[in-house]
């Protein structure tokens, strides 16, 4: 039970903990309510594919989520989410993202200037600056140019912080405990509270907008197969949605990309040489060469996951491995422990990029969900990885940085979120 208890305070560490004391399959009973932890890949997929089938969901969470995601792809269920899914699929396909990529070229750019502009030994802020490039680049894609221009909302930043760190305690009450456990949390339920009702205005206001080609205008305009278009209800819940999921996990990923590279010299000088070797501007067809780049990307996004477990819940009774699991149990899906898998990966403790450059074994594929896995994957994973490696490449290319070394752990909260900012000296 104490494995259950630090998952409030070190969840990467107790979801490992309970894989190594309590095996790959790790049952509890809790409040009541019968919970299992799955480390395993294979099981994972069969869970997966039950969901799928109708027989697993996350619908117990929809109510926790709610005041945040409304009906967005996050949290909806059902047809809405059928439909919802329908809609916003395109624009995120890797043909879709193509007409973003002038916002993520121009963007990163204002950043490199940014930083060539400052003298030697100057120190950086790397934290604040890839907030400030994900924001202008979520704002210019969702809300369109004329409003990509205004200068970065500091506000907004913190009231982000604010709602991934206030959501983690409120969806693991609702995971062990029913929700019982919420009432341990209403210092920052307040402080959340007023975060996302200034992120909700913010948006709000953005949306009420019609601006040619942004997102937003695009959805409005996108309809279903009946041929009704999107709500402006449900405008609003897929705009928060898109906003704050592909803000926080991306921020929270360029982050640590840095500090690993820079924590190794020869891994930096190896993705230095290969982005230097690329002519012109950093576009889309630029990183498909960038194969060593990439793999580090992927060696990050295995050891710092934004999503560091799925939770589902059965809706009827189930055989899992011989195992019958009772209705209104939760099954969690445990991508951190899965990630650090000695039996999987070799040295799975340390960064290691050339593992993505080799050909991937059965279990390595399965066992890998940086973009979650199943139905209800992440819709933005083409656009997060081109975004992120324009953004590494345009600003490794132009910008010689010394990464601070000190150590950086990991923060409590819905991602994997650094616990302390993470600086450079310019050379």
């Amino acid at each position: 039970m104490i494995e259950l208890l630090k998952l409030a305070t070190d969840p990467g560490q107790a979801l490992i903990n309970i894989k190594q004391k309590r095996g790959q399959q790790a049952s509890y009973k809790f409040f009541g309510k019968d919970l299992f932890f799955i480390s395993n890949w294979k099981t994972s997929q069969k869970i997966l594919e039950l969901e799928g089938a109708g027989k697993v969901g996350r619908n117990f969470l929809y109510n926790a989520k709610k005041p945040t995601f409304g009906d967005g792809l996050f949290n909806s269920h059902g047809e809405t989410w059928a439909n919802q899914r329908r809609m916003v699929q395109p624009f995120f396909s890797k043909n879709g993202i193509e007409q973003w990529e002038g916002v993520f070229v121009s963007e990163s750019m204002k950043t490199v200037q940014s930083l060539t502009g400052l003298d030697q030994g100057s120190n950086v802020d790397m934290s604040l600056e890839l907030k400030s490039l994900i924001q202008r680049i979520l704002i210019g894609v969702m809300f369109g140019s004329d409003d990509y221009e205004y200068s970065v909302d500091q506000e907004l930043i913190s009231s982000i912080d604010i709602i991934v760190e206030g959501l983690f305690p409120s969806l693991l009450a609702e995971t062990l405990g029913k929700g019982y456990l919420k009432h341990f949390f209403f210092l920052q339920n307040k402080r959340t509270d007023n975060a996302i009702r200034y992120f909700h205005s913010y948006v709000m206001e953005r949306i009420s907008t019609d601006n040619d080609g942004s997102l937003a205008t695009l959805l409005a305009k996108t309809k279903d197969r009946s041929g009704c278009p999107m709500s402006q209800k449900l405008l609003l819940d897929e705009a928060i949605t898109i906003f704050l999921a592909g803000q926080d996990s991306t921020v929270n990923t360029l982050i640590w990309f840095f500090y690993l590279i820079g924590q190794e010299e020869t891994i930096y000088e190896k993705i230095e040489s290969e982005i230097n070797e690329i002519d012109g501007t950093i576009g889309f067809d630029a990183i498909n060469k960038l194969n060593y780049t990439k793999a580090a990307l992927y060696e990050t996004m295995r050891l710092y996951p934004q999503a560091l477990a799925l939770a589902r819940d059965t809706d009827q009774g189930i055989d899992i491995d011989g195992r019958y699991i009772n209705p209104g149990s939760s099954l969690i899906i445990s991508i951190y422990a899965m990630h650090r898998d000695p039996a999987v990966w070799a040295n799975p403790f340390s960064f290691v990029p050339e593992r993505f450059l080799e050909e991937q074994s059965e279990a390595q594929k399965g066992s890998f969900m940086p973009f979650g896995a199943g139905m209800h994957n992440c819709v933005g994973k083409y656009f997060a990885e081109a975004e992120m490696l324009i953004i590494i490449a345009s600003i490794i290319k132009h910008v010689r940085l010394d990464i601070s070394r000190k150590l950086i752990l990991p923060k409590i909260s819905i991602t994997l979120k650094p616990g302390n900012l993470l600086t450079a000296i310019k050379r």
